[in-house]
């Protein structure tokens, strides 16, 4: 983990074409100051500024601080290991060059959450591919609960569980998709979801009722009764 952010950073730098040590851009006077603001601690914005600065081993650590859970955001997105790999080092990259333009208005988390989804929402858009199938239809093909090993749901293991769950949210619509990952596999609130994705507090609640209602629809078409047990 600490090598691939070392060299996460190295690339980061080549990237800037900027030596170690060069200061991206003057960041921001609270930044600078590295005062804490409502939504970021001060810890956070010395970690900011080093990274602004130019520091090699302040970008080294944010990207391991951050790294893991930007990850989980591309992954659960795309549901593809390989794909989310490289839309996590996309968007670490921009998180890094977007750095000197974080105001604190919002966490340091919220706002890198909210990059790493753009990130995610323009590469699936660049895709032009639509879904094959909707949810409902999927869930038509699956109406026999049982695991993949057939043997009977009561015997499969979590581990199974939580990849149907993941397979179920990867075949939702991206705007349902995209709140559920934020809000319900990341942990976000309502409000540091909507602030990531730029969408009012009303909007993403209601997406995400809509969401876990279609999710509810399609575990059961392939859980059976079992699904109440979750």
């Amino acid at each position: 983990m600490a090598e691939h952010a070392a060299q996460l950073a190295a690339g980061a730098l080549h990237l800037q074409g900027r030596p170690q040590g060069e200061a991206l851009v003057a960041p921001p006077q609270w930044v600078a100051q590295q005062t804490a603001t409502r939504y970021v601690s001060t810890a956070d914005a010395a970690l900011v500024s080093a990274c602004i600065a130019g520091d090699h081993t302040a970008w080294e650590a944010f990207i391991q601080r951050f790294q893991g859970r930007v990850f989980n955001v591309t992954y659960h997105m795309t549901h593809d290991t390989e794909r989310a790999a490289d839309l996590a080092q996309e968007a670490l990259l921009q998180v890094l060059r977007s750095l000197p333009r974080f105001r604190g208005e919002a966490s340091l988390t919220t706002w890198i959450h909210g990059l790493t989804m753009r990130v995610c929402l323009h590469h699936l858009r660049r895709e032009r591919r639509r879904q094959a199938e909707s949810w409902e239809e999927i869930a038509a093909d699956r109406t026999v609960p049982i695991s993949a090993e057939g043997r009977p749901l009561e015997q499969v293991s979590r581990r199974q569980v939580q990849q149907l769950v993941q397979e179920a949210v990867a075949q939702l619509p991206v705007p349902f998709r995209s709140v559920i990952v934020l809000h319900g596999l990341a942990g976000m609130t309502y409000e540091d979801t909507a602030a990531a994705l730029h969408l009012p507090v009303n909007t993403v609640k209601t997406r995400v009722h809509r969401a876990k209602a279609k999710l509810r629809v399609w575990l059961e078409q392939v859980m059976g009764d079992e699904v109440d047990a979750l």
